[in-house]
């Protein structure tokens, strides 16, 4: 059957309110009584206490004393072990374990198939459930108990130790005097937390600055001596002062000197410096227009006056106090006692006379001077030139002291339009006539005498009636034709902008015919113009994943589907996501292992579709693609000796002249050849027209120089053509440099000065500025803008946008 047990415990509550009373015992508070609880186990109640007993700290004041109980406590009664009429059966004693409970003295076993309750033996060890007691065991009624009182005491006279049932030992801080154990403090008290402290230092100074005051253990005061630690000897006359062996010696005397000259500086023991007044003594106060300076009270006074005086007229004198006396340069006026000198004035402190006297007698047969102690002389001179009042004689001299006539004036001023004469009084006269002359200028007719000089009446006519020169007259040379670029039509109708060029008209650029279509043949016929009939030449339908298209009719025809293509990673798919990680590269589907194993039983097992990869099925079923360098095709005609390089077809070199499309065969002359692209090869048949070089005739546009095949020898043809110039070519191009005009064949790059290059201008004929902006033909070659192919179509279009701008 289940026994029930009443336990009674000891409240503590008076320990914890006589711990906060400083450890003095109260003999209000002793506890007399144990405070019985009951626990009500379905049995018969039993009651226990515990008695409080009275612990004293060690080395220190008394612990709160508590009042034992007066008896000992009881051990738990427990019930005599009555067999259970409803006992359970049992197979083991694990059965009985939600049956019956097992005590501190009875033990739960399955008998006869019965779950019973057993008694322990007499002396078998148990807990009576009181912290307070120790070496408890049941007894011959199965009773547990026994024990003997435990002894709390910590050891420490800063707690109040005592014993609770529950928990056991119980040790709570108490406030009071203590000794921390460290001689060096003072003020020893209990703390808060139970501890000891000190709350003052120990003072250990002896008033000696020379020794170390120190307190240590286990000795307490200690007073080192100190040697060479700075100190006080107690006189103001000394510095430096230094300990030695624990005593202050004095140092080095102390040097008084206030740097005050009229003080006589002394040293007291007890204040240090004292200065006192030197009166009498000579000094200087610093001023330099003073003398005889002395002391007084301390302070250096000033003596008399100093006098400042050169004697010097060009100089005024003064005394500064910093410098002393100081002599300044003048202006005023004085005499130098020279008559050659008309104006005496004071100069960089001496007396200067400038400006001479009037020694002039208005004769030039004598010779004025001055002499420096008589003044003014004058003497006769011969040979000296002189004028006789006659105008029509020259060169003039004066013959002791009288002045003879020279040679006969001759009256030319080399012009055709005057009457020269010469007259006493007036000299050379030049009268205006009206005869026939030449004013030296080809472009003008009907010269004729004028007011003095020779006038063209009229200007002649250069009209050479060709649209293809600007017609100017050159004031030197005459009639100039200058080759112009205006618009103008050669009837061609396979060129466009058409312009003269060395004055014809020329071919202008070819007309493209482009139509934009690929399946088109874009052909220009000189008569009828651009046609742009279908072709069946390869081309691009702009599907990544289509080869083989050709065009028919005009228009790309879709191509052959190329196997394994791809746009984008949805569309590759092989089947097997868990082994590969399906991606589209450069239109092409990649199968990449995910290094899972189990995913290939040999290398076909593993094939990425990817030809610069090497596949292989390593142990464990796990594929591994390494990149390779072996030879490979980028899809690319025109590139040759494609290898693999990081996983990727790279290409190799460009074949020469080889194309795609007949875009690609652009050699950039429309006029004179048809380009194509024909088996991946460029062709460049030509057009026929007049204007191309090599053709038999020198057409218009051709020259010796662009086209010698056709046009032969330049130089010589009366012809100034473009490349020639007048150092290589004068019979055709004319004089050369230093004429200050810049002729045909001269440019800022052979001819500035000719040119009027200033500013780094490109060339233009004639005078400054472009004008009309005609290129003349030394342009094309010459200048670092312009280009080197003769007179093509470029060359036309840049030379007429640079001209006149500044060079690069």
């Amino acid at each position: 059957m289940r026994r029930s047990f009443v336990i009674s415990f000891v409240v503590s509550l008076g320990l914890l309110m006589l711990s906060a009373c400083g450890g003095e015992s109260d003999p209000n508070n002793n506890v007399t009584q144990d405070t019985q609880v009951e626990v009500d186990t379905g049995s018969d109640d039993a009651v226990a206490d515990t008695g409080d007993t009275e612990a004293d700290d060690i080395g220190g004041s008394s612990d709160v004393p508590i009042v034992p109980d007066t008896q000992q406590p009881a051990d738990v009664a427990v019930d005599p072990d009555v067999p259970d009429t409803s006992a359970t059966a049992c197979e083991t004693v694990d059965d009985c374990g939600s049956v019956l409970e097992a005590t501190e003295c009875h033990k739960v076993e399955c008998q006869a198939k019965q779950c019973v309750l057993v008694q322990d033996k007499a002396g078998t060890p148990c807990d009576d459930g009181n912290a307070c007691t120790a070496g408890e065991s049941c007894s011959s009624g199965a009773d547990c108990g026994g024990g003997t009182t435990i002894e709390c005491d910590d050891g420490n006279n800063c707690t109040a130790d005592a014993c609770q049932p529950q928990s056991g030992c119980v040790f709570l801080p108490k406030s009071g005097i203590c000794d921390d154990g460290d001689i060096c403090t003072t003020g020893d008290k209990c703390t808060a937390e139970g501890g000891c402290a000190g709350t003052t230092p120990l003072l250990c100074d002896d008033g000696n600055e020379c020794t170390d005051d120190t307190c240590l253990h286990p000795a307490g005061c200690e007073h080192t001596v100190l040697t060479d630690v700075p100190c006080t000897d107690g006189s103001a006359c000394t510095e430096n002062d230094q300990c030695v062996e624990g005593t202050c010696k004095g140092g080095e005397s102390l040097t008084c000197d206030d740097g005050i000259l009229c003080t006589t500086d002394v040293c007291d023991p007890n204040v240090g410096c004292v200065a006192n007044y030197a009166n009498g003594l000579l000094c200087d106060d610093g001023n330099a227009c003073t003398s005889g300076d002395a002391c007084h009270d301390g302070v250096c006074v000033g003596g008399t006056a100093v006098v400042c005086d050169d004697a010097n007229l060009c100089t005024d004198d003064q005394c500064m106090p910093e410098t002393g006396c100081v002599s300044t340069w003048n202006t005023a006026g004085c005499d130098d006692a020279n008559p050659c000198t008309v104006t005496d004035a004071c100069q960089d402190g001496a007396c200067i006379g400038t400006g001479a006297p009037e020694c002039d007698d208005g004769d030039p047969c004598t010779a004025d001077t001055c002499d420096p102690k008589k003044g003014c002389v004058f003497k006769a001179s011969s040979g000296t030139a002189c004028e006789d009042g006659n105008a029509c004689t020259s060169g003039d001299t004066c013959q002791t002291g009288v002045c003879k006539a020279g040679t006969a004036v001759v009256c030319n001023d080399s012009n055709p339009c005057t009457t020269d004469s010469c007259t006493p009084e007036a000299g050379c006269q030049y009268t205006d006539n009206d005869k026939i002359c030449d004013d030296k200028n080809p472009c003008t007719i009907g010269d004729i005498c004028t007011a003095g000089a020779c006038v063209g009446t009229s200007e002649k006519n250069c009209n050479d009636n060709n649209e293809c020169t600007s017609d100017s007259c050159h004031p030197v040379y005459g009639c100039v034709y200058t080759f112009n670029m205006a618009p103008c039509d050669d009837n061609n109708a396979c060129t466009d902008g058409e312009f003269c060029l060395l004055g014809a008209c020329a071919g202008g650029i070819g007309s493209l015919c482009d139509d934009g279509n690929l399946c088109t043949d874009d052909v220009c016929n000189p008569e009828l113009g651009c046609t742009n009939p279908p072709n069946d030449d390869p081309c691009d339908d702009q599907d990544a994943c289509t080869k083989g298209e050709t065009c028919k009719d005009g228009v790309c025809q879709p191509g052959n589907p190329i196997a394994n293509c791809c746009y984008e990673d949805s569309d590759c798919n092989d089947g097997n996501n868990i082994c590969t990680n399906d991606v589209c590269k450069n239109n092409f589907c990649q199968y990449i292992s995910t290094g899972v194993s189990g995913c290939c039983t040999t290398s076909p097992n593993c094939n990425d579709n990817n030809p610069c990869t090497t596949d292989a099925c390593l142990g464990g079923g796990i594929c591994k693609q390494t990149n390779n360098t072996i030879a490979c095709d980028d899809g690319n005609a025109c590139t040759t000796g494609d290898k693999c390089g990081n996983g990727v077809c790279v290409p190799g070199p460009v074949k020469v002249n080889c194309c795609l499309t007949d875009k690609d065969c652009d050699d950039g002359d429309d006029l004179c050849t048809i380009d194509t692209c024909v088996g991946n090869v460029c062709k460049f048949a030509g057009t026929g027209l007049a204007e191309c070089c090599g053709d038999g005739q020198c057409t218009a546009g051709e020259t010796c120089q662009n086209c010698l095949v056709d046009c032969g020898v330049c130089c010589g043809n009366g012809v100034c053509d473009f490349g020639e110039k007048c150092s290589t070519c004068s019979k055709d191009c004319g004089s050369c440099c230093g004429n200050k005009i810049c002729d045909p064949g001269e440019n800022c790059s052979n001819c500035s000065g000719d040119c009027n290059c200033g500013g780094g201008q490109g060339c233009f004929t004639g005078a400054a500025g472009c004008g009309g902006c005609p290129c003349q033909s030394c342009v094309c070659g010459m200048d670092s803008f312009c280009c080197t192919t003769a007179w093509d179509s470029i060359c036309v279009s840049e030379c007429s946008s640079n001209c006149g701008f500044p060079c690069p």
